[in-house]
């Protein structure tokens, strides 16, 4: 499964669009204007500048929602967070919890990273999993700062926009802290076995991202649980729902919330959270709610005040 995707996944002066309309889409009711954006959580500068059309409905747009917001005193919270939550319970170390075949693969990986087992022994797996996802991104060239979160909670900041979470770093992590033991592993390990494959290619999925090819996206993000919930695999089935599922349909009535309060807001959410039969956009439309995807047009719709 591809794991290590799971978690991650510049200017208004340009004249004409570098890409196809890649992952976004417009509500529009009598109060509201609502654009949904899928980003992608870490990125490279291949990914800039985003098309004109994208920066001109966040610039027209009065207030940013994210996931989680990660900059400033939200990045200190995660740290915080970690400190205090992220190594195992009674001192127990990896050696203790984890199985012969996972712990062998952990050392092996890195020993490839040049790490010292030693500093990880404590931590809990779905830990060590994230920053290993995140080293390699790093080795591709690909860093969190150039995500799309992070350029336009960026730009938020810079033009006083007001942000509003759909969820916050506390719930995404508790995602993760209320996995048991055997979750975690397979997680971990699942992690692991991506970091050893050649399938592990963060570039392709930016490409696909920069094309608004969605289902190239999925298939790199989803298909494997797609396939895996036809099978009898109950700690997959644990890891989309709760990573996925339950997710889309919380972010979904968030959605829903902003849209009768009224307003006009630019929300910017993991792509894959708008793939497959089971997505934010999916769960909008079971409410009755039109949405248009945004092609090559004129993004300069009637406003609606805030």
């Amino acid at each position: 499964m591809k794991q290590s995707v799971i978690f991650f996944f510049v200017s208004l002066f340009l004249l004409t669009p570098c890409y196809a309309m890649p992952n976004l889409w417009h509500i529009q009711q009598k109060n509201s204007s609502i654009y949904l954006f899928g980003s992608i959580h870490v990125g490279n500068p291949s990914m800039y500048p985003l098309s004109q059309q994208i920066e001109t409905a966040f610039f027209e747009s009065d207030k940013l929602v994210v996931e989680a917001d990660i900059s400033g005193s939200g990045a200190l919270a995660a740290i915080s967070w970690l400190l205090l939550n992220g190594v195992n319970p009674l001192h127990k170390t990896l050696d203790d919890l984890l199985t012969t075949k996972t712990l062998a693969l952990l050392k092996k990986t890195l020993k490839q990273h040049k790490l010292s087992y030693d500093t990880v022994k404590t931590l809990k797996p779905w830990i060590i999993a994230m920053q290993l996802t995140g080293l390699s991104f790093m080795m591709e060239d690909s860093r969190p700062e150039l995500g799309v979160d992070i350029h336009f909670l960026l730009k938020a900041h810079q033009q006083h926009k007001s942000i509003l979470e759909l969820e916050s770093i506390a719930e995404q992590f508790a995602l993760f802290e209320n996995f048991d033991l055997k979750t975690q592993e397979q997680f971990l390990f699942g992690t692991l076995q991506d970091l050893q494959s050649d399938e592990h290619q963060l570039n392709q999925m930016i490409s696909y991202w920069k094309s608004g090819d969605s289902r190239g996206l999925s298939k790199i993000v989803l298909d494997e649980f797609e396939k895996n919930k036809q099978e009898t695999n109950e700690v997959e089935k644990v890891l989309y729902n709760s990573l996925f599922l339950n997710r889309n349909k919380k972010m979904a009535q968030k959605i829903d919330e902003l849209l009768h309060a009224g307003g006009r807001y630019f929300v910017v959410v993991g792509a894959a959270h708008f793939l497959g039969k089971e997505s934010i956009l999916h769960f909008l439309e079971q409410k009755g709610i039109q949405i248009e995807q945004v092609e090559e047009i004129n993004l300069n719709h009637n406003n609606t005040g805030n």
